[in-house]
Protein backbone atom coordinates (compact mmCIF):
# COMPACT_ATOMS: atom_id res chain seq x y z
CA UNK A 1 0.00 0.00 0.00
CA UNK A 2 1.29 3.55 -1.11
CA UNK A 3 1.60 5.89 1.82
CA UNK A 4 2.45 9.69 2.20
CA UNK A 5 3.35 11.36 5.43
CA UNK A 6 2.06 14.26 7.26
CA UNK A 7 3.96 16.03 10.49
CA UNK A 8 0.59 17.72 11.40
CA UNK A 9 -2.88 17.55 9.52
CA UNK A 10 -3.14 20.68 7.12
CA UNK A 11 -5.57 21.16 4.66
CA UNK A 12 -3.54 20.74 2.22
CA UNK A 13 -3.40 16.97 2.55
CA UNK A 14 -6.87 16.70 1.19
CA UNK A 15 -5.23 15.85 -1.98
CA UNK A 16 -3.67 13.05 -0.88
CA UNK A 17 -6.95 11.35 -0.07
CA UNK A 18 -8.30 12.21 -3.25
CA UNK A 19 -5.11 10.98 -5.39
CA UNK A 20 -5.86 7.83 -3.48
CA UNK A 21 -9.27 7.07 -4.13
CA UNK A 22 -8.73 8.10 -8.10
CA UNK A 23 -5.82 5.55 -7.87
CA UNK A 24 -5.07 2.19 -6.23
CA UNK A 25 -5.76 3.67 -2.89
CA UNK A 26 -3.18 4.24 -0.32
CA UNK A 27 -2.86 5.37 3.59
CA UNK A 28 -2.18 8.85 4.77
CA UNK A 29 -0.12 9.04 8.24
CA UNK A 30 -0.68 12.17 10.12
CA UNK A 31 1.92 12.62 12.69
CA UNK A 32 5.11 11.11 11.00
CA UNK A 33 7.57 13.21 9.41
CA UNK A 34 8.83 12.97 5.88
CA UNK A 35 11.34 10.17 6.85
CA UNK A 36 9.19 8.14 8.04
CA UNK A 37 9.72 8.84 11.81
CA UNK A 38 6.93 9.20 14.26
CA UNK A 39 6.93 12.88 15.48
CA UNK A 40 3.42 12.48 17.16
CA UNK A 41 0.28 14.62 18.08
CA UNK A 42 -0.89 17.07 20.70
CA UNK A 43 -4.27 16.37 20.99
CA UNK A 44 -4.63 13.32 18.48
CA UNK A 45 -8.76 13.40 19.52
CA UNK A 46 -9.24 16.82 18.05
CA UNK A 47 -7.07 16.43 15.11
CA UNK A 48 -9.04 12.80 14.04
CA UNK A 49 -12.60 14.83 14.25
CA UNK A 50 -10.88 18.04 11.85
CA UNK A 51 -9.90 15.06 9.83
CA UNK A 52 -12.97 13.39 9.10
CA UNK A 53 -14.77 16.42 8.86
CA UNK A 54 -12.38 17.86 6.08
CA UNK A 55 -12.46 15.12 3.92
CA UNK A 56 -16.39 14.38 4.32
CA UNK A 57 -17.26 18.26 3.39
CA UNK A 58 -14.04 19.14 1.20
CA UNK A 59 -14.38 16.07 -1.08
CA UNK A 60 -16.51 15.22 -3.78
CA UNK A 61 -18.95 12.72 -4.44
CA UNK A 62 -19.18 11.82 -0.83
CA UNK A 63 -16.32 8.95 0.07
CA UNK A 64 -17.00 8.09 3.47
CA UNK A 65 -17.25 4.30 2.05
CA UNK A 66 -13.69 4.56 0.61
CA UNK A 67 -11.91 5.78 3.79
CA UNK A 68 -11.42 5.32 7.39
CA UNK A 69 -9.75 7.18 10.12
CA UNK A 70 -7.69 5.39 13.26
CA UNK A 71 -5.60 6.65 16.03
CA UNK A 72 -2.57 4.08 16.56
CA UNK A 73 0.95 4.21 18.51
CA UNK A 74 4.22 4.38 16.55
CA UNK A 75 7.29 4.06 18.99
CA UNK A 76 4.76 5.32 21.61
CA UNK A 77 3.39 8.15 19.59
CA UNK A 78 0.12 8.69 18.71
CA UNK A 79 -0.54 8.30 15.13
CA UNK A 80 -3.52 8.92 12.64
CA UNK A 81 -3.78 6.38 9.83
CA UNK A 82 -6.36 7.41 7.29
CA UNK A 83 -6.86 4.49 5.09
CA UNK A 84 -8.14 5.17 1.80
CA UNK A 85 -9.38 2.57 -0.99
CA UNK A 86 -9.70 3.45 -4.68
CA UNK A 87 -12.82 4.70 -5.00
CA UNK A 88 -16.01 3.80 -7.54
CA UNK A 89 -17.62 6.77 -8.46
CA UNK A 90 -14.53 8.53 -10.24
CA UNK A 91 -13.04 10.58 -10.42
CA UNK A 92 -13.12 12.85 -7.00
CA UNK A 93 -11.85 16.08 -6.53
CA UNK A 94 -12.00 18.82 -4.14
CA UNK A 95 -15.50 20.56 -3.67
CA UNK A 96 -14.00 23.92 -3.89
CA UNK A 97 -11.71 23.49 -6.80
CA UNK A 98 -14.20 21.45 -9.05
CA UNK A 99 -14.08 19.05 -11.54
CA UNK A 100 -10.59 19.91 -13.30
CA UNK A 101 -7.50 19.53 -12.99
CA UNK A 102 -6.70 21.68 -10.27
CA UNK A 103 -9.07 19.79 -8.10
CA UNK A 104 -8.93 16.39 -9.74
CA UNK A 105 -5.36 14.25 -8.50
CA UNK A 106 -3.47 11.07 -9.20
CA UNK A 107 -0.92 8.98 -8.00
CA UNK A 108 2.15 9.12 -10.52
CA UNK A 109 4.73 7.32 -8.67
CA UNK A 110 5.28 8.54 -5.13
CA UNK A 111 3.44 11.84 -5.70
CA UNK A 112 -0.10 13.10 -5.90
CA UNK A 113 0.08 15.15 -9.39
CA UNK A 114 -2.95 16.89 -11.21
CA UNK A 115 -5.21 14.82 -13.93
CA UNK A 116 -5.04 16.18 -17.25
CA UNK A 117 -8.84 16.41 -18.88
CA UNK A 118 -7.91 13.41 -20.25
CA UNK A 119 -7.51 11.40 -17.97
CA UNK A 120 -10.79 13.17 -16.09
CA UNK A 121 -12.88 12.17 -19.06
CA UNK A 122 -11.81 8.53 -19.27
CA UNK A 123 -12.22 8.24 -15.90
CA UNK A 124 -16.41 9.89 -16.03
CA UNK A 125 -16.55 7.42 -18.77
CA UNK A 126 -15.06 4.29 -16.77
CA UNK A 127 -17.32 5.38 -13.83
CA UNK A 128 -20.59 6.42 -15.54
CA UNK A 129 -22.53 2.94 -15.70
CA UNK A 130 -24.84 4.58 -18.44
CA UNK A 131 -24.71 6.88 -21.61
CA UNK A 132 -22.54 10.09 -22.24
CA UNK A 133 -25.72 12.52 -21.48
CA UNK A 134 -26.13 10.79 -18.01
CA UNK A 135 -22.24 11.10 -17.05
CA UNK A 136 -21.11 13.81 -15.02
CA UNK A 137 -19.73 16.66 -16.98
CA UNK A 138 -16.02 17.91 -16.52
CA UNK A 139 -17.29 21.36 -17.44
CA UNK A 140 -19.14 22.82 -13.78
CA UNK A 141 -19.85 26.56 -14.44
CA UNK A 142 -22.35 26.66 -17.02
CA UNK A 143 -25.77 28.77 -17.69
CA UNK A 144 -29.08 27.92 -19.35
CA UNK A 145 -29.90 31.05 -20.91
CA UNK A 146 -30.75 29.36 -24.73
CA UNK A 147 -32.02 26.35 -22.41
CA UNK A 148 -35.01 28.37 -20.80
CA UNK A 149 -36.05 30.23 -23.76
CA UNK A 150 -36.20 26.98 -25.62
CA UNK A 151 -38.27 25.42 -22.62
CA UNK A 152 -40.63 28.32 -22.23
CA UNK A 153 -41.06 28.33 -25.95
CA UNK A 154 -42.66 25.04 -25.95
CA UNK A 155 -44.55 25.33 -22.25
CA UNK A 156 -42.13 23.33 -20.31
CA UNK A 157 -41.22 23.42 -16.83
CA UNK A 158 -37.91 24.99 -16.37
CA UNK A 159 -36.17 24.81 -12.64
CA UNK A 160 -34.82 22.99 -10.27
CA UNK A 161 -37.02 19.86 -9.77
CA UNK A 162 -37.19 19.85 -13.86
CA UNK A 163 -33.50 19.67 -14.50
CA UNK A 164 -32.83 17.09 -11.65
CA UNK A 165 -35.84 15.37 -13.33
CA UNK A 166 -34.33 15.72 -16.89
CA UNK A 167 -31.23 14.69 -15.72
CA UNK A 168 -29.90 17.59 -16.74
CA UNK A 169 -28.24 17.59 -12.71
CA UNK A 170 -27.23 14.74 -11.34
CA UNK A 171 -28.22 13.18 -7.83
CA UNK A 172 -25.08 14.88 -6.57
CA UNK A 173 -25.99 17.93 -7.39
CA UNK A 174 -23.26 18.29 -10.18
CA UNK A 175 -24.27 18.99 -13.92
CA UNK A 176 -24.40 15.64 -16.11
CA UNK A 177 -22.81 15.87 -19.92
CA UNK A 178 -26.37 16.72 -20.88
CA UNK A 179 -26.24 19.50 -19.14
CA UNK A 180 -22.90 20.81 -20.98
CA UNK A 181 -25.36 19.81 -24.38
CA UNK A 182 -27.80 21.94 -23.28
CA UNK A 183 -25.67 25.39 -21.76
CA UNK A 184 -24.41 28.04 -23.54
CA UNK A 185 -20.73 26.77 -22.91
CA UNK A 186 -21.11 23.60 -25.23
CA UNK A 187 -18.48 23.68 -27.25
CA UNK A 188 -19.63 20.16 -29.24
CA UNK A 189 -19.52 22.28 -32.23
CA UNK A 190 -20.95 21.58 -35.98
CA UNK A 191 -18.87 22.76 -39.46
CA UNK A 192 -21.10 23.82 -42.44
CA UNK A 193 -19.71 24.69 -45.40
CA UNK A 194 -20.96 25.41 -49.06
CA UNK A 195 -19.07 23.85 -52.12
CA UNK A 196 -20.01 24.68 -55.81
CA UNK A 197 -20.72 22.06 -58.33
CA UNK A 198 -20.75 18.08 -56.47
CA UNK A 199 -17.21 17.67 -55.19
CA UNK A 200 -14.90 20.03 -52.57
CA UNK A 201 -12.65 21.10 -55.13
CA UNK A 202 -14.43 24.99 -55.28
CA UNK A 203 -15.35 26.08 -51.88
CA UNK A 204 -18.03 29.01 -51.18
CA UNK A 205 -18.06 29.87 -47.87
CA UNK A 206 -18.91 28.30 -44.21
CA UNK A 207 -19.65 28.75 -40.83
CA UNK A 208 -19.24 27.13 -37.40
CA UNK A 209 -21.95 26.05 -34.31
CA UNK A 210 -21.53 25.85 -31.06
CA UNK A 211 -23.36 26.70 -27.86
CA UNK A 212 -26.71 25.20 -26.52
CA UNK A 213 -27.55 22.17 -28.88
CA UNK A 214 -30.96 24.74 -28.97
CA UNK A 215 -29.01 27.30 -30.82
CA UNK A 216 -27.26 25.04 -32.83
CA UNK A 217 -30.14 23.44 -34.22
CA UNK A 218 -31.65 26.78 -34.71
CA UNK A 219 -28.93 28.76 -36.49
CA UNK A 220 -27.79 25.86 -38.34
CA UNK A 221 -31.22 25.55 -39.70
CA UNK A 222 -31.19 29.23 -40.79
CA UNK A 223 -27.77 28.80 -42.53
CA UNK A 224 -29.16 25.63 -44.46
CA UNK A 225 -32.35 27.95 -45.77
CA UNK A 226 -30.24 30.45 -47.00
CA UNK A 227 -28.08 27.91 -49.30
CA UNK A 228 -31.50 25.88 -50.26
CA UNK A 229 -32.01 27.12 -53.26
CA UNK A 230 -35.15 27.14 -55.20
CA UNK A 231 -35.74 26.16 -58.75
CA UNK A 232 -39.12 27.77 -61.01
CA UNK A 233 -39.94 25.04 -63.68
CA UNK A 234 -42.43 26.05 -66.50
CA UNK A 235 -44.46 23.24 -66.96
CA UNK A 236 -46.09 22.96 -70.32
CA UNK A 237 -49.20 24.48 -69.39
CA UNK A 238 -47.09 27.64 -68.64
CA UNK A 239 -47.78 27.69 -64.87
CA UNK A 240 -44.26 27.94 -63.20
CA UNK A 241 -43.93 25.78 -60.01
CA UNK A 242 -40.98 26.60 -57.14
CA UNK A 243 -39.13 23.64 -55.53
CA UNK A 244 -36.42 24.01 -52.69
CA UNK A 245 -33.93 21.49 -53.25
CA UNK A 246 -34.69 20.00 -49.84
CA UNK A 247 -37.77 19.95 -48.17
CA UNK A 248 -37.41 21.58 -44.73
CA UNK A 249 -38.80 18.91 -42.95
CA UNK A 250 -36.32 16.62 -44.44
CA UNK A 251 -33.29 19.35 -43.45
CA UNK A 252 -35.10 19.25 -39.71
CA UNK A 253 -35.17 15.41 -39.52
CA UNK A 254 -31.85 15.35 -40.91
CA UNK A 255 -30.49 17.45 -38.30
CA UNK A 256 -32.22 16.02 -35.71
CA UNK A 257 -31.34 12.81 -36.13
CA UNK A 258 -27.67 14.21 -36.38
CA UNK A 259 -27.76 15.92 -33.14
CA UNK A 260 -29.35 13.72 -30.88
CA UNK A 261 -27.69 10.29 -32.02
CA UNK A 262 -23.95 11.97 -32.14
CA UNK A 263 -21.19 10.10 -30.13
CA UNK A 264 -20.52 13.36 -28.17
CA UNK A 265 -17.29 11.23 -26.42
CA UNK A 266 -15.93 12.29 -30.36
CA UNK A 267 -14.35 15.98 -29.67
CA UNK A 268 -13.96 16.75 -33.54
CA UNK A 269 -17.36 18.86 -34.27
CA UNK A 270 -19.93 16.80 -36.88
CA UNK A 271 -19.56 17.89 -40.96
CA UNK A 272 -22.34 19.21 -43.08
CA UNK A 273 -21.49 19.83 -46.59
CA UNK A 274 -23.82 21.16 -49.26
CA UNK A 275 -23.37 20.68 -52.80
CA UNK A 276 -25.42 21.72 -55.95
CA UNK A 277 -26.85 18.25 -55.99
CA UNK A 278 -26.58 16.96 -52.95
CA UNK A 279 -25.79 17.47 -49.42
CA UNK A 280 -23.55 15.06 -46.51
CA UNK A 281 -24.29 14.95 -42.74
CA UNK A 282 -21.37 13.31 -41.24
CA UNK A 283 -21.18 12.40 -37.56
CA UNK A 284 -18.34 10.72 -35.52
CA UNK A 285 -19.21 7.37 -33.49
CA UNK A 286 -21.03 4.81 -35.92
CA UNK A 287 -24.14 3.25 -35.10
CA UNK A 288 -24.72 2.64 -31.59
CA UNK A 289 -23.61 -0.91 -30.26
CA UNK A 290 -25.84 -3.84 -31.06
CA UNK A 291 -27.69 -1.55 -33.68
CA UNK A 292 -27.27 -2.30 -37.41
CA UNK A 293 -27.85 -0.37 -40.66
CA UNK A 294 -30.71 -2.58 -41.73
CA UNK A 295 -32.45 -2.40 -37.64
CA UNK A 296 -31.85 1.83 -38.14
CA UNK A 297 -33.87 1.38 -41.80
CA UNK A 298 -36.76 -0.50 -40.59
CA UNK A 299 -36.63 1.74 -37.82
CA UNK A 300 -35.01 0.12 -34.60
CA UNK A 301 -34.05 2.63 -32.52
CA UNK A 302 -31.15 2.48 -29.64
CA UNK A 303 -30.81 5.31 -28.17
CA UNK A 304 -26.96 6.87 -27.87
CA UNK A 305 -28.39 9.85 -25.52
CA UNK A 306 -31.61 8.42 -24.02
CA UNK A 307 -31.73 11.64 -21.37
CA UNK A 308 -31.06 13.89 -24.74
CA UNK A 309 -33.62 12.38 -26.67
CA UNK A 310 -36.16 12.63 -24.14
CA UNK A 311 -35.54 16.49 -23.58
CA UNK A 312 -36.00 16.69 -27.43
CA UNK A 313 -39.32 14.51 -27.08
CA UNK A 314 -40.42 16.78 -24.46
CA UNK A 315 -39.99 20.39 -25.89
CA UNK A 316 -42.24 18.51 -29.07
CA UNK A 317 -38.55 18.70 -31.58
CA UNK A 318 -39.33 14.61 -32.40
CA UNK A 319 -42.73 13.00 -32.49
CA UNK A 320 -42.07 9.03 -31.37
CA UNK A 321 -38.28 7.58 -31.03
CA UNK A 322 -37.08 5.41 -34.14
CA UNK A 323 -39.34 7.58 -36.91
CA UNK A 324 -36.49 9.55 -38.15
CA UNK A 325 -34.73 7.70 -40.82
CA UNK A 326 -38.02 6.42 -42.42
CA UNK A 327 -39.51 10.23 -42.82
CA UNK A 328 -36.39 11.28 -44.13
CA UNK A 329 -37.31 8.20 -46.75
CA UNK A 330 -40.52 8.94 -46.95
CA UNK A 331 -40.35 11.97 -48.07
CA UNK A 332 -38.09 10.66 -51.16
CA UNK A 333 -40.96 8.55 -52.19
CA UNK A 334 -41.59 8.26 -55.95
CA UNK A 335 -38.60 10.14 -56.69
CA UNK A 336 -35.37 9.04 -59.04
CA UNK A 337 -33.36 8.71 -56.09
CA UNK A 338 -32.70 8.21 -52.43
CA UNK A 339 -31.08 9.29 -49.35
CA UNK A 340 -28.01 7.02 -48.64
CA UNK A 341 -26.97 5.93 -45.15
CA UNK A 342 -23.20 5.05 -45.23
CA UNK A 343 -22.13 3.39 -42.05
CA UNK A 344 -18.43 2.50 -40.77
CA UNK A 345 -16.96 1.59 -37.08
CA UNK A 346 -16.46 5.08 -36.69
CA UNK A 347 -18.54 7.37 -39.09
CA UNK A 348 -21.93 7.38 -39.73
CA UNK A 349 -23.01 9.36 -43.19
CA UNK A 350 -26.09 10.59 -44.32
CA UNK A 351 -26.46 11.96 -48.26
CA UNK A 352 -29.62 13.93 -49.57
CA UNK A 353 -29.89 14.55 -52.87
CA UNK A 354 -31.30 17.91 -54.32
CA UNK A 355 -34.90 17.30 -55.48
CA UNK A 356 -33.71 19.88 -57.69
CA UNK A 357 -30.75 17.53 -59.30
CA UNK A 358 -31.79 16.46 -63.12
CA UNK A 359 -30.97 12.83 -61.13
CA UNK A 360 -33.88 13.67 -59.14
CA UNK A 361 -36.35 14.63 -61.30
CA UNK A 362 -35.13 11.75 -63.89
CA UNK A 363 -35.01 14.84 -66.74
CA UNK A 364 -33.06 17.01 -68.03
CA UNK A 365 -34.89 19.76 -66.79
CA UNK A 366 -34.24 23.44 -67.90
CA UNK A 367 -35.17 25.96 -65.41
CA UNK A 368 -36.09 29.93 -65.59
CA UNK A 369 -34.03 30.77 -62.67
CA UNK A 370 -32.38 28.99 -59.84
CA UNK A 371 -32.00 31.39 -56.19
CA UNK A 372 -30.03 30.57 -53.06
CA UNK A 373 -28.04 32.55 -50.72
CA UNK A 374 -25.90 34.20 -53.29
CA UNK A 375 -28.43 35.41 -55.27
CA UNK A 376 -30.26 36.76 -52.28
CA UNK A 377 -26.82 38.50 -51.45
CA UNK A 378 -26.91 40.57 -54.53
CA UNK A 379 -30.07 41.73 -54.37
CA UNK A 380 -29.00 42.62 -51.00
CA UNK A 381 -26.24 44.48 -52.35
CA UNK A 382 -28.38 45.99 -55.28
CA UNK A 383 -30.65 47.93 -52.43
CA UNK A 384 -27.69 49.04 -50.37
CA UNK A 385 -26.08 50.74 -53.54
CA UNK A 386 -29.64 52.89 -53.61
CA UNK A 387 -30.12 55.75 -50.95
CA UNK A 388 -30.15 55.68 -47.54
CA UNK A 389 -29.29 51.21 -47.35
CA UNK A 390 -32.34 49.05 -46.19
CA UNK A 391 -33.98 47.31 -43.32
CA UNK A 392 -34.62 43.80 -42.78
CA UNK A 393 -38.31 44.45 -43.86
CA UNK A 394 -36.98 45.96 -47.13
CA UNK A 395 -35.22 42.83 -47.81
CA UNK A 396 -38.33 40.47 -46.50
CA UNK A 397 -39.96 42.31 -49.59
CA UNK A 398 -37.25 41.86 -51.95
CA UNK A 399 -36.63 38.40 -51.72
CA UNK A 400 -39.97 37.20 -50.28
CA UNK A 401 -38.00 35.38 -47.47
CA UNK A 402 -38.88 35.11 -43.81
CA UNK A 403 -38.07 37.67 -41.29
CA UNK A 404 -35.28 35.01 -39.86
CA UNK A 405 -33.72 34.12 -42.97
CA UNK A 406 -33.35 37.76 -43.58
CA UNK A 407 -31.97 38.49 -40.66
CA UNK A 408 -29.41 35.14 -41.30
CA UNK A 409 -28.63 37.35 -44.86
CA UNK A 410 -27.55 40.45 -43.11
CA UNK A 411 -25.29 38.88 -40.62
CA UNK A 412 -23.29 36.45 -42.71
CA UNK A 413 -23.27 39.86 -45.09
CA UNK A 414 -21.85 41.46 -42.19
CA UNK A 415 -19.40 38.68 -41.45
CA UNK A 416 -17.74 38.65 -44.88
CA UNK A 417 -17.28 42.66 -44.43
CA UNK A 418 -20.21 43.45 -46.97
CA UNK A 419 -22.62 45.75 -44.94
CA UNK A 420 -22.67 47.50 -42.02
CA UNK A 421 -25.75 48.61 -40.08
CA UNK A 422 -26.96 51.73 -38.68
CA UNK A 423 -28.93 52.52 -35.89
CA UNK A 424 -30.97 49.82 -33.49
CA UNK A 425 -33.31 48.09 -33.58
CA UNK A 426 -36.57 47.59 -36.31
CA UNK A 427 -34.96 51.14 -37.84
CA UNK A 428 -31.38 49.78 -38.32
CA UNK A 429 -30.56 50.02 -42.09
CA UNK A 430 -27.64 48.15 -44.06
CA UNK A 431 -25.14 50.31 -45.91
CA UNK A 432 -22.22 49.13 -47.66
CA UNK A 433 -19.76 48.41 -45.45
Amino acid sequence: MKREFKSAWEASAKKEVVAFANSEGGALLIGVDDDGNACGLDDPDTTLVQVTNALRDGIRPDLAMFFRTDIVERNGMPVIVVEVSRGTDRPYYLSDKGLKPSGVYVRKGSSSVPACEAEIREMLKESSDGSFDQARSIEQDLTFDEAQRAFDEAGVAWGELPMRTLGIVANDGLYTNLGWLLSDQCTAGIKAAVFEGSTKAVFRTRREFSGSLFKQFREIAEFIDLYNGKASIVRGDFRREDTRDYEPEVIREALLNMMIHRDYSFTDPALISMFDDHMELLNLGGLPKGLTKEDMMMGVSVQRNPRLAQVFYRLGFVEAYGTGVPKIMGFYEGAFVSPRFEVSDNVFKVVLPSQNSEAAKGISASRSHRTDALSYEERALELARHGEGFTRADLQKATGVSQSTAGSIVREMKEKGLLRSVGLGRSTRYVLA
